[in-house]
């Protein structure tokens, strides 16, 4: 073989283990670049499982503050657990690094979500707990005192309404109406029923007044954990469509 057929060999050689290099390193970049876009479209998935969860707990909520039973409590607590987890997990492997910080921030609402909820319960059953004993002592006056009767179911139906509406004009017309219910009869019975009555009336508007003050917190964390979610699945999606379209 001639030393010129060598040195074209060789050249060959070279050349075709050159473009195989290339076809390989480019096969791996390919895969890299998959994995990538995978990887990012996982995490915007995460992004809206959570947001999925976060409706799913404002609706829970709504619907245990309706009716607070251990049921819907059960149901609350599992969407808020399920956000909760979501988000933990998009945190400890962000897309970036600011996001962590976003992400903290809507932890502290999930916590918002947590301590409201068993603030709430907690409120229930001591409405329940006053609105039994009011309805019990409001049947003993009437039936102890039938003098008083018209008083104090006038006084009970106008409870009924301010429990209802949640509204302050309203309990003030309650107020009104009981400021004078124990000069209604001279006894010094009647007049500590009468007075335990409306005792128990100011203790129900405050547990209204808490759980109003609870609901604010609660839209207020709403909004927050929504504002915060459409910013972290804009961001994300920004950057998948920069990868896919650098890639393809």
């Amino acid at each position: 073989m001639s030393v010129i057929n060598l040195k074209l060999r060789a050249k060959l050689t070279l050349i075709f283990g050159s473009l195989a290099a290339v076809t390989l390193l480019t096969a791996g970049i390919t895969f890299l670049s998959f994995n990538q876009i995978n990887g990012i479209r996982a995490k915007i998935l995460s992004l809206h499982l959570a947001d999925k969860s976060r409706i799913a707990a404002d609706n829970n909520f709504l619907l245990f503050m309706r009716s607070p039973d251990t049921q819907n409590l059960s149901r609350l607590s599992g969407s808020i657990n399920e956000l909760e987890a979501t988000l933990t997990q998009f945190r400890d492997n962000p897309l970036r690094n600011e996001d962590i910080l976003i992400v903290n921030d809507m932890l502290k609402n999930v916590n918002t979500y947590k301590t409201s909820a068993q603030s709430l319960s907690e409120i229930s059953k001591t409405r329940a707990s006053i609105l039994s004993e009011a309805n019990l002592l409001t049947e003993q006056i009437a039936s102890d005192f039938p003098e008083s009767a018209a008083h104090i179911y006038q006084a009970r139906f106008l409870g009924q309404r301010f429990i209802s509406t949640t509204k302050a004009e309203d309990y003030s017309i309650w107020q009104n109406q009981v400021s004078m219910l124990s000069e209604v009869i001279d006894d010094p019975v009647y007049r500590e029923m009468a007075n335990r009555y409306v005792e128990l009336g100011n203790h129900c508007w405050q547990a209204i007044e808490s759980s109003n003050g609870i609901n604010s917190n609660i839209t207020s964390s709403a909004n927050s954990l929504n504002a915060n979610l459409t910013n972290l699945v804009e961001g994300s999606e920004i950057i998948f469509n920069g990868q896919r379209n650098y890639h393809f």
